[in-house]
């Protein structure tokens, strides 16, 4: 199929889908979509270059799929009185996006992801009620204070693969998002005060980045932050206090970087970790007995790391971790013994 005729589904009361993927479709003409009330349209795998103002027209959907099309613009009224759940644009050639080409859509759910896009215009993201953005894959190479300041609603922002290096302090405050996904740009730098009244957020993910520091000041009102994973940037010491404004979490995730250094005191305010703490493949050659002092741990991963041997009694040292990970450390004789002794082998 390479032409769909402006009206061509009109008079169609019992419809519910329409599956145009995988076709020759070079562009949706004004007038093609009207007056419908659908649960999906799918339009990907096609070849679309244009989409003419009033494409879609007076339409209800849960799911509208223009993915994997040759789209690099997305000009204004295309989508006039339409209400939908999800609008998917992803994989295409996007770097422009007109202002108010969104606004006028009553829309949840956006992704774009695998488009060209290199920045976030309050003017183009200007949809009160969307919970959920994924901009994965583009070039956004900076973030401004009140970027985001048109999303009150958003719940969910994917930035994953991109090209960003520093995270400011005002865009992420004072914001609804639970999760914030910033893996795989390269970000050396985040301001003390960038995660700041944060009060819903329970997730935060940035792990592959280059950041060489752990900032104790990070995420002060993050009141309901369950998991933090900073696996795989360059960091080489946790300082004191290092976790004071999220004392009881499910999960803190470091693996993978350069901690060699861990401050006595590094612990200290952090109260439970229910699931795990992950400092897996690092360059810690020390472990203090009391470091860990009273925190309550699921899992301790100190697997791959340059421990030679822990002084103390490691029933004590690790009393309140349910599970401890000491594999692939270049332990002494002495100490292969306590920990022998400390993790018995089964009985055969």
């Amino acid at each position: 199929m390479e032409e769909i005729k402006p009206g061509a589904f009109g008079n169609l009361p019992l419809l519910k889908a329409l599956l145009l993927d995988s076709n020759n479709l070079t562009q949706i003409k004004t007038d093609t979509f009207v007056d419908l009330n659908v649960s999906y349209i799918d339009l990907s795998f096609n070849s679309i270059v244009l989409l003419q103002p009033g494409a879609f027209k007076n339409i209800k959907a849960e799911r509208v799929d223009l993915g994997n099309n040759k789209l690099a613009e997305l000009p204004s009224r295309v989508f006039e009185n339409f209400t939908l759940e999800n609008l998917i644009l992803s994989d295409n050639l996007l770097h422009t996006i007109a202002p108010s080409s969104l606004s006028r859509i009553a829309l949840r759910r956006l992704s774009l992801f695998g488009n060209k896009l290199k920045e976030i215009e309050p003017e183009v993201f200007d949809i009160q009620e969307l919970i959920a953005l994924d901009l994965d894959d583009n070039l956004v190479k900076l973030l401004r204070p009140g970027d985001l300041r048109n999303l009150p609603k958003l719940n969910i922002l994917r930035l994953a693969r991109n090209e960003l290096k520093e995270i400011p302090k005002g865009v992420f405050n004072n914001t609804k998002l639970t999760r914030l996904d910033l893996n795989a740009n390269k970000i050396a730098k985040i301001a003390s005060k960038a995660f700041d009244d944060m009060p819903d957020l329970v997730a935060l993910y940035v792990n592959s980045n280059n950041l060489t520091q752990w900032d104790n000041n990070w995420l002060r009102g993050a009141k309901s932050l369950v998991h933090i994973s900073v696996n795989f940037n360059q960091i080489t010491e946790i300082p004191d206090e290092a976790f004071k404004n999220y004392p009881r979490v499910k999960s803190i995730d470091l693996e993978g970087n350069k901690i060699g250094k861990i401050s006595a005191k590094a612990f200290d305010k952090l109260e439970r970790v229910d699931y795990y703490l992950n400092l897996a493949s690092n360059d810690i050659d020390s472990w203090s007995p009391d470091l860990l002092g009273n925190v309550s741990i699921g899992s301790l991963g100190l697997n791959g790391n340059k421990l030679q041997c822990i002084d103390g009694d490691l029933k004590t040292v690790f009393k309140n971790v349910e599970v401890t990970n000491l594999r692939n450390n270049p332990w002494n004789e002495e100490c292969v013994k306590k920990i022998e002794e400390f993790i018995p082998t089964p009985a055969e």
